[in-house]
């Protein structure tokens, strides 16, 4: 059985929303060991229980953005709320649990939602892969997800300027060229790579 990762879901709001550091996120993770298969939890941004996370966001897309992309590239099963491609807005009932609306072209999320739909769907790293945090200060959060035939590396940056980074992969001796979900080349030597991150 699966239950809602609501401490994750807290956290991400605040690092995301109120700009604390994703040191906080990484801190919520280590207890992974409490539960019997953290990997079996479900990961939310908001339901109809909570406000909109838009909303909590102060109508900031970039946050949404990055919300989005969280809870689809790390561990556990995504759960995202129906209006969540749009988004709707509501802080409180009934608001945020007001009338889908189905016109494909004021979903400003629909297209990246899908390709990482696609992306979860078909890569055993993301589906299954052992989750490791890489980098994690103020704005950055960087994690692999590592399975017997693939690897996942997701990166985070919340702040307004590019950020550059070196870091180290596993597994080791990995080399060439790798393709992000954008259709972004990376490049990897002796398992190092060089990344410039884009903010937001």
């Amino acid at each position: 059985s699966s239950i809602f990762d609501f401490p994750v879901n807290f956290v991400l709001r605040d690092v995301l929303c109120e700009d604390k550091s994703f040191e906080f996120l990484a801190s919520r993770f280590e207890d992974d060991n409490k539960y019997k298969d953290p990997y079996n939890m479900v990961s939310l941004l908001d339901n109809h229980d909570l406000p909109r996370f838009i909303d909590l966001c102060k109508n900031k897309l970039e946050k949404m953005n990055l919300g989005i992309a969280f809870i689809f590239l790390s561990r556990g099963i995504p759960s995202l709320y129906y209006g969540s491609e749009i988004p709707l807005h509501g802080i409180k009932e009934p608001e945020n649990r007001s009338d889908m609306t189905f016109d494909i072209s004021k979903m400003k999320f629909f297209e990246f939602i899908k390709r990482l739909i696609s992306e979860k769907k078909s890569n055993q790293a993301l589906k299954e892969g052992m989750q490791k945090i890489l980098v994690a200060n103020k704005d950055l959060y960087l994690f692999e997800r590592i399975s017997e035939r693939n690897l996942s590396l997701a990166v985070f940056n919340k702040s307004e300027g590019t950020k550059e980074i070196k870091i180290n992969i596993f597994p080791a001796a990995i080399n060439g060229r790798f393709i992000s979900i954008f259709n972004e080349p990376l490049y990897v030597n002796n398992s190092e790579i060089n990344l410039q991150i884009k903010g937001n």
